[in-house]
C-alpha cells in the first residue's frame, strides 16, 4: 500500500502542531482550536477574541529565471475576532523528497526585500521564519503576505510533488490554516 505525500504531511503536520503547541505552552502561551474563545490580555487591558483568525495559503505561481527555481505563494489571514493582534506571525511549510534547503523572499507594499531563511525542521518540513512577517491584525483587516520560495534548478526539477501548509502565531496563540498538493513544475 502507497502512502501518498498529503497522508504523510498530514501525519507530520500533527507532530509538528502538537511539537509546537508543547512549545508555545512551555513558553507560556496559549493554544487553542480554531472554535474556542480566548482571553488575552493588551496594554493591562483585557481583550477579548471570538476564535481565532483564518489562515490559508494558495500557490500563485511556479518559475524558473537565473538557475534558480521556485513558487510564489500568498499566505491570506483574516481577523473577525472582535479584537485586533498586536503580533501576528504567519509561516508556510514546505515538504517535498529530495527538497533539504531553499531561500524565501517576502514581498510586502514596500519593495521586495529578502527577509527569510528557511531552515530544515527534524521531520524534513521546512518553515519560514514567523518572526520576519510579525505585523498587527486589526478586527475586520485581511492581510496578505507573498512569498516566493526559491530553489537551485538542479534540484527544482528533481521533485515530483510539494506540499505547502500554513500557521501563525497570533499575540502567543497557534493558529493552523490549510495544506495543499501541487506538482513541483506546475
Amino acid at each position: 500500500m502507497e502512502i501518498s505525500m498529503s497522508s504523510r504531511l498530514a501525519t507530520r503536520i500533527l507532530k509538528s502542531t502538537a511539537i509546537a503547541a508543547a512549545a508555545l505552552a512551555l513558553a507560556g502561551a496559549t493554544v487553542l482550536p480554531a472554535s474556542a474563545q480566548s482571553l488575552g490580555t493588551t496594554a493591562g487591558a483585557t481583550t477579548v477574541h471570538n476564535g481565532t483568525p483564518t489562515l490559508s495559503v494558495t500557490l500563485e505561481g511556479i518559475g524558473a529565471a537565473a538557475g534558480s527555481s521556485g513558487w510564489t505563494f500568498n499566505i491570506t489571514a483574516t481577523n473577525h475576532t472582535g479584537a485586533g493582534y498586536q503580533h501576528f506571525a504567519p509561516s508556510i511549510g514546505i515538504l517535498s523528497n529530495g527538497l533539504t534547503a531553499a531561500n524565501a523572499h517576502a514581498i510586502g507594499g514596500a519593495p521586495y526585500i529578502p527577509i527569510i531563511k528557511l531552515t530544515s525542521a527534524a521531520d524534513s518540513t521546512l518553515w519560514t521564519d514567523p518572526a520576519a512577517l510579525d505585523q498587527p491584525l486589526a478586527d475586520g483587516q485581511t492581510a496578505v503576505y507573498t512569498v516566493t520560495v526559491i530553489t537551485p534548478t538542479t534540484v527544482f526539477y528533481t521533485l515530483s510533488s510539494v506540499n505547502v501548509s500554513s500557521q501563525a502565531t497570533a499575540d502567543g496563540r497557534f493558529v493552523i490554516g490549510n495544506s495543499l498538493d501541487f506538482p513541483a513544475e506546475g
